[in-house]
């Protein structure tokens, strides 16, 4: 009796502070990405619950103690957080998405099909933490970040998705019944 945003039992991960899923490899370290996925937290863990890490350089993260909700990436020395202050344990599923566009400088973070961040930020994308792609955990084993909930249809694009896509595709996948 496991049910996932879209299709029950089919493609989501109930993790429960301790469970992930690891992908070797960083997606392609596209220069533009478009991350997205849909969760639901039950409680938060120290620091947030990582949903996505594209290794530590690009992910997306829940419920940080300070700064809420974000999209992030890494450079150089350093992580871009586009935040908006929101947290959402308990409150259901949601759809989380952060674009980064290195041509733009640009970063939005979107809940729900709607814009609630943006950042302007000029360098690119650092891929050089890690070499996998963790779906509910931090890529260095760090605790702090464990996802306590379930994840489904997370998915990563080499291209910045507008914001009509991603209103248009939380719509489609906010009713799927249609699909299946």
């Amino acid at each position: 009796n496991v049910t996932g945003k879209i299709s029950s039992g089919r493609g989501f991960v109930r993790a429960d502070g301790h469970d992930y899923v690891s992908v070797s490899g960083l997606m392609g370290s596209s220069a533009n990405v478009t991350l997205s996925g849909w969760a639901s937290l039950t409680s938060r863990d120290t620091r947030g619950a990582h949903i996505l890490n594209i290794g530590d350089n690009l992910g997306l993260n829940l419920d940080d103690a300070v700064v809420g909700s974000y999209g992030f990436a890494y450079f150089n020395a350093a992580w871009n957080h586009t935040t908006n202050n929101a947290f959402y344990a308990g409150t259901g599923w949601h759809y989380l998405t952060y674009t980064f566009d290195d041509a733009g400088n640009v970063q939005r973070f979107y809940v729900d099909g709607v814009q609630v961040a943006s950042t302007a930020f000029t360098p690119s994308i650092n891929y050089a933490l890690g070499t996998s792609t963790y779906i509910g955990a931090h890529p260095n084993n760090n605790r702090d970040f464990d996802f306590d909930g379930s994840i489904d249809e997370v998915r990563v694009a080499s291209s910045v998705r507008s914001a009509g896509w991603i209103l248009t595709e939380f719509n489609n996948q906010n009713s799927p019944s249609s699909f299946y």
